[in-house]
């Protein structure tokens, strides 16, 4: 079942939901990625020097 809505226009409740949603996907991507730089910080920079050092 879809609704339809007479209006297309965004009222406030729209917009604070679109910026909540938003913001809740940004502090997920950034929380991914500190816990990413964590968990493999060492490892991965030794891996990308070595696999950038070498000439083509």
């Amino acid at each position: 079942m879809t609704v339809k809505r007479k209006d297309m226009q965004m009222d406030i409740f729209d917009v604070f939901t679109l910026i909540g949603g938003l913001s809740l996907f940004l502090f997920g991507m950034d929380l991914m990625g500190d816990a990413l730089e964590r968990s493999a910080g060492d490892k991965l920079k030794n891996i990308i020097g070595t696999l950038t050092k070498k000439k083509i």
